[in-house]
């Protein structure tokens, strides 16, 4: 791994939990113009919506399916979106 990532001109320490998130979060809202809603991926992310999540925005299983579906890189134009989601 660290060979791969020098050849990038990248180190381990360029990385953290939040880079893995930040690069999910990326992929679902960009992969579709049929996505999941910013809300959704948000609070899959655990990230807060100021002033808004407390009070109009909540968890709904759907939305957090999708979100789930297209991380995992389920073909959304496929019978295989149906899978279930993965959890994580």
């Amino acid at each position: 791994m660290q060979r791969t990532l020098a050849e990038f001109g990248l180190t381990a320490a360029d990385f953290g939990t939040h880079s893995a998130r930040k690069g999910a979060a990326t992929y679902v809202s960009s992969c579709s113009t049929s996505g999941p809603s910013a809300a959704a991926i948000c609070l899959r992310a655990g990230w807060t919506l100021p002033g808004v999540q407390d009070k109009y925005v909540r968890f709904e299983a759907a939305g957090d399916m999708v979100v789930g579906r297209y991380v995992a890189g389920l073909p959304f134009d496929s019978p295989k979106f149906a899978a279930l989601p993965p959890f994580f």
